[in-house]
């Protein structure tokens, strides 16, 4: 073994046994990974089932008033997010600390800024790659191509619009951050940085079931994942993630009930638009001074190794046909 090779330099006996033992515990990993996700999948697709089968039998499900409406986010929130929490909490209890271990907290509050601004920026920027893939698509799905997700539970009153911004704005990216950027960024982490932000953010992006937010949402997981590595606690990736929501809520809240709706949205729009320009500045310099740089990569498991791992695993194979399946069902 002493003559194995790693990123051109000889490694020792002790080394090649690190190797061994980082690479067993990756597939390791990786299989408790795919399988949680598939249990995921399924016991989201049990209690929707449910939910829809049993509907005329649940409390004001039929009544479309401001109780119907607060009842439709509570349980889109129990199906949605409740079987992730609870499934990947349980596998991966070993690794719930809010930190790294032995890491300091590095994230500036400043920082909140540009990552915000690349979140709205890369978010806008797939959304009309979606829009366009859309069009493509319609052969395929149909009229008007992919649907609109929000459509059938916009709010139409006050008490409902302050419903959906706590629901979307507030409880959801909570939820999600803790799921996505904690539960599961945090234990990946261990086999390189980049890896654990791409796993994250396609399944991110995968779990909103439908092809007209994955990319978006892909995307936003991307930089989130970012944040959550370079300060070591998923705090800041909650925090930007309730703005980016809250200010999206605000804005459709703006189009549906402003007095002069059609000043309104010019002004809104012209202000999104401000913010993507400056999004975009931001996202060049960063690249440019490589804050997209993250220095965990695992040294004892070479990059073609964890592809290898991750692409020729039977169980992630499965994992990803049944989501995309899922997400052009929704579709």
């Amino acid at each position: 073994m002493t003559g194995q090779q790693l990123s051109g330099t000889e490694i020792s006996p002790g080394e090649s046994r690190r190797t061994g033992e980082e690479i067993k515990a990756f597939k390791k990993h990786i299989y408790v990974l795919a399988m949680t996700v598939i249990g995921v999948t399924a016991s989201v697709f049990v209690l929707s089932d449910l939910l829809w089968r049993f509907r005329d039998y649940l409390p004001f499900y039929n009544m479309f008033d401001d109780k119907s409406y607060f009842f439709i986010w509570l349980t889109n929130d129990i199906i949605v997010y409740l079987p992730a929490l609870v499934i990947f909490g349980l596998a991966f209890r070993k690794h719930m600390d809010l930190r790294s271990p032995g890491e300091a907290y590095k994230f500036k509050m400043i920082w909140i800024i540009p990552f915000f601004l690349a979140v709205q920026t890369s978010s806008v920027i797939m959304n009309y790659v979606s829009q366009f893939l859309a069009y493509l698509l319609r052969p395929v799905f149909g009229g008007g191509g992919l649907r609109d997700v929000f459509g059938n539970v916009m709010p139409q009153s006050g008490a409902q619009f302050i419903i959906m911004l706590a629901a979307v704005g507030v409880v959801g990216p909570i939820l999600e951050e803790l799921i996505y950027r904690h539960c599961l960024l945090r234990p990946l982490r261990r086999y390189g940085d980049l890896q654990a932000v791409i796993i994250t953010s396609l399944l991110f992006g995968f779990f909103h079931g439908n092809l007209t937010q994955f990319l978006y949402t892909a995307a936003a997981g991307f930089f989130l994942g970012m944040a959550a590595v370079k300060a070591n606690s998923v705090i800041p990736a909650i925090i930007i993630h309730i703005i980016n929501n809250t200010y999206q809520v605000y804005y459709w809240g703006i189009l549906l009930f402003a007095e002069d709706s059609k000043s309104s949205s010019s002004m809104t729009a012209a202000f999104s638009w401000a913010l993507v320009a400056a999004g975009a500045v931001v996202l060049i310099i960063m690249a440019v001074k490589r804050r997209f740089k993250l220095e965990n990569s695992n040294p004892y498991i070479p990059g073609k190794e964890r592809a290898r791992i991750i692409f020729q695993n039977p169980l992630v194979i499965l994992m990803a046909a049944i989501l995309i399946a899922v997400m052009i069902k929704g579709s």
